[in-house]
């Protein structure tokens, strides 16, 4: 059986505003569809992904209205939320990948 996992985020960006982000996983691999850990990590992994998806939303807003200031503080502050993120992103990604490569072995 293959699986589908998918997680939706609301965002308000401002009055009677909102931004959503949608992220979706499909045809997850029948070993993974009964794994909790497996599950627990790929919903993390879209909950990071969703995260630097509406940061990256707010720095191209941030660059846009201070276009002619140049780097402002905020800026600098989002993208080093951004770049945390894509670490913990590969982090994961890597646990995945070490957790399907055993369930491969164990098969």
């Amino acid at each position: 059986m293959i699986g589908k996992i998918s997680l939706e985020r609301l965002y308000s960006i401002g009055q009677f505003n909102n931004l959503k982000v949608i992220e979706e996983v499909t045809e997850v691999p029948e070993q993974l569809t009964g794994n909790l850990q497996a599950h627990g990590l790929l919903e993390y992994l879209m909950l990071l992904s969703i995260e630097k998806t509406y940061r990256k939303y707010l720095k191209l807003q941030t660059e846009l209205s201070d276009s002619a200031k140049g780097i402002t503080e905020n800026d600098e502050k989002l993208q080093a939320s951004i770049n945390y993120i894509e670490e913990a992103q590969s982090k994961t990604f890597k646990e995945l990948f070490d957790l399907i490569s055993d369930t491969k072995q164990e098969n």
